[in-house]
């Protein structure tokens, strides 16, 4: 009784085992031999005896029927294998189809393919830099490529299209101890692969060494196979989404504003940077009508350049335009715009819009800058006439007053024409420096004297609103600078001073010395010591403490476009800095500012050399011949008139041409040469050039209304001896000959 529940629970077992291949040829068989009862037992019982040739019939038709039903069965076999193989292929394809995403792929597979294959665990490891790296894993925690790099055996080769797989035998070499641990008694791997090579490894492990034969091998090939056109797939995804990203990113964050308008002038749709640039935000732009970026005077302008791209199909290119920002500001684009054309008709306009404000900005600033050096120019050649006249005027006055005595009723009126040239001299040398004609020449200076000239400049342009006062120190107020650049930087700042009381005030220029430490001024300094101090003092605005932060930069102003270079206070900054010295400044809205120059005081020891002038010593004059080369009649006419009252014999040519005719002959020696560099047809410098081909040891006094960058030319220095601006007197003119004639350690070369 207890014996048949097991028994018939045995069979029960057996039969789920079997498939519906096998369960037919049970069937099939049972029915055969069902048959061939029937048929015999018909025989019997109907009497009828048997005889050779019907057992004979019987069995062959038994036969036939036991073949019939085993090759049948076989080939169902075969179709069943099949199924079972198509089912697990779609199984494991649709595990792998329900994501693009790599990690999702990676582990549905490898729980799919752990089922299918009925393995006990699994890895996924991917390829990185040519090492493996776990991504997933399955009935495990062990790290089965970990365990092989750390045994003593040689790890597997992964990249193979088939893992070789072994199995455990007497000796258990081929299995780590970590996975023997585990109870892995067979393992088969298989290398995941895709269009960029080897891609990774997917690992079954099993503790039934009867698992993985060569049919589930090839399964696992065709699983693989799948996995790695879905990892392609992925990738391909991932690859686009991030290409759609980058795009997306470089339209939002381009350095230019995009949007697309429709036929109605409405915005659909814009990028991050417009919404920056114009202080909008997305919702207020998109779905806004395009006028609202421009200015009401322009809306009519505009709505004609939209007529003409939609039916005409003109795209702009370069245009330059005005727009508004959120809050009424205005700024310079370019704009460009193509069309977007739906069933050959334009229904959207793409425009492109770059800043330029700042660009635009820079171009007038460099128109303006273009300007000051035209004027700069101008300036040199009126500076250079200028001196022509001068020298005229200045050197017959020196003349004129070594003639008669001082106490001549008419040396008065002669003293004051000198000075007046001389002051004329000084005004041009601004000019030239002003024209970038005239190197700057550091000596002692008397600051207040500078101060003073300047204020005399200074009020002839000044608005009669405006009063200037001085309250100058009676201390010895002498820096060591140029003078012309000191005076540059007080007319800055007076002008500066000007633009800020647009309504009328006063100006106050005071100078004082002060001793100077590093607790008093917020600047590091070469130095300490003594200063000389010169304030410039107005009552105008004011300026609050971010303008006085800014106020030196070059280009920075808070005057109306056109109204100002913004390079003043920077110029001036940059001139007190060369002389060593630095600027302060004190304001307060409403309450006028205060600009503090100081400069190091010169050293007492040469207080002589500024604080008088010294008794001009008597001129030594000479017996030598000198050729003056010079265009202008008068300028020629009074260093003739100068030198031979000095006993030098004077020959005077008017142009090039007839100076080098003269320096040609044969029966003329010269000792020295003064040559004016401009002149017409044959200038100074071809008269020199020429002249070193045939006479190279002349000695050359260059004499020029221009400044003396002239000596900055490498190729003119070696053949200049002496050099002297004009204008100049008897005096300066005389010693400058003798000490250049003086300086000739040789005889007069006489020409071959």
């Amino acid at each position: 009784m207890k014996t048949a529940p097991a028994l018939t629970e045995e069979k029960r077992k057996i039969y789920q085992r079997f498939g519906i291949v096998e369960q037919l040829q049970v069937v099939a068989s049972t029915a055969v031999v069902v048959a061939m009862i029937t048929i015999v037992s018909i025989n019997v019982f109907s009497g009828h005896e048997l005889t050779y040739l019907d057992l004979l019939t019987i069995i062959t038709v038994g036969l036939f029927g036991f073949v019939s039903v085993y090759f049948s069965v076989q080939y169902g076999r075969k179709l069943e294998e099949q199924r079972r193989e198509l089912l697990a292929i779609n199984t494991i394809s649709e595990a792998i189809s329900n994501s693009v995403r790599p990690n999702i792929i990676l582990m549905n597979a490898l729980k799919t393919v752990l089922n299918l294959l009925d393995a006990d665990y699994g890895w996924i490891y991917l390829n990185y830099g040519n090492k493996l790296f776990l991504e997933y894993s399955d009935g495990t925690k062990t790290d089965m490529v970990q365990a092989f790099e750390e045994s003593r055996s040689s790890p597997p080769n992964w990249k193979k299209p088939i893992v070789k797989w072994d199995r455990m035998k007497t000796d258990s070499a081929s299995i780590p101890p970590p996975l023997q641990r585990i109870g892995v008694r067979v393992w088969i791997s298989q290398p995941l692969e895709t269009s960029d090579g080897f891609a990774g490894v997917l690992i079954l492990a099993s503790k039934d060494i009867r698992k993985f034969n060569e049919k589930q091998m090839n399964l696992l090939s065709i699983f693989v196979s799948q996995i790695d056109v879905a990892l392609d797939n992925a990738q391909l995804f991932e690859k686009l989404n991030e290409s759609k990203q980058l795009y997306a990113d470089l339209y939002e964050h381009s350095p230019d504003m995009y949007h697309i308008i429709d036929k109605n002038g409405t915005i659909v749709s814009c990028n991050q940077t417009e919404v920056d640039v114009l202080g909008y935000t997305k919702e207020e732009l998109v779905g806004a009508d395009i006028r609202t970026l421009y200015p009401k005077a322009d809306h009519s302008r505009l709505e004609k350049k939209l007529d003409r791209i939609f039916n005409q199909g003109e795209n702009l290119t370069g245009v330059e335009e005005r727009i508004q920002r959120k809050n009424g500001s205005l700024i310079d684009v370019s704009v460009n715009t193509s069309l977007v054309y739906e069933n050959e008709d334009p229904v959207k306009v793409r425009v492109v819009m770059r800043d330029i404000t700042e660009n635009r900005m820079m171009q007038e600033k460099l128109l303006q800058v273009q300007r000051i050096d035209s004027l700069g120019n101008l300036a040199g050649g009126i500076a250079h006439d200028f001196n022509n006249i001068l020298v005229s005027i200045l050197s017959a006055a020196s003349i004129m007053k070594r003639k008669i005595k001082e106490n001549d009723p008419w040396y008065e009126y002669v003293d004051m024409i000198e000075a007046s040239s001389r002051r004329g001299g000084a005004l041009t040398r601004q000019l030239l420096t002003f024209a970038r004609q005239s190197n700057v020449t550091f000596h002692p200076v008397d600051v207040n004297e500078v101060v003073l000239e300047t204020i005399r400049l200074m009020e002839r342009s000044l608005d009669k609103s405006i009063s200037m006062h001085s309250n100058l120190c009676n201390d010895f107020a002498v820096v060591e600078g140029d003078e012309r650049q000191l005076q540059q930087v007080l007319m800055n700042l007076i002008l500066n001073a000007r633009d800020a009381m647009p309504e009328g005030g006063s100006i106050k220029i005071s100078t004082t010395i002060e001793s100077v430490n590093q607790e008093h001024v917020p600047v590091r300094l070469a130095s300490y010591g003594d200063y000389v101090v010169i304030r410039v003092e107005d009552t105008g605005v004011g300026m609050d403490g971010e303008i006085q932060k800014n106020i030196f930069e070059p280009f920075f102003t808070t005057k109306e476009a056109g109204k100002g270079t913004g390079l003043g206070l920077s110029v001036a900054y940059g001139i007190v800095n060369k002389h060593k010295g630095f600027i302060t400044v004190e304001s307060e809205p409403g309450e006028g500012a205060g600009f503090m120059i100081y400069v190091p005081q010169f050293d007492l020891e040469h207080r002589k050399l500024v604080l008088k002038k010294q008794a001009k010593e008597k001129v030594a004059g000479g017996s030598e011949r000198i050729l003056i080369i010079e265009d202008e009649t008068p300028v020629g006419r009074m260093i003739r008139d100068m030198l031979t009252d000095l006993g030098y014999k004077i020959t005077v040519c008017n142009s090039g041409e007839q100076g080098l005719r003269e320096l040609s002959t044969d029966d003329r020696d010269y000792d020295l040469l003064i040559l004016d560099l401009n002149m017409p047809n044959v200038s100074g410098r071809e008269v020199l050039y020429r002249l070193r081909d045939f006479n190279p040891s002349i000695p050359v006094i260059i004499s020029t209304g221009y400044g003396d960058q002239v000596l900055d030319e490498q190729k003119l220095r070696p053949h200049i001896q002496g050099y002297i601006q004009k204008p100049y007197d008897e005096y300066e003119m005389g010693r400058l000959v003798r000490r250049v004639l003086d300086e000739q350690n040789q005889p007069t070369v006489k020409k071959e």
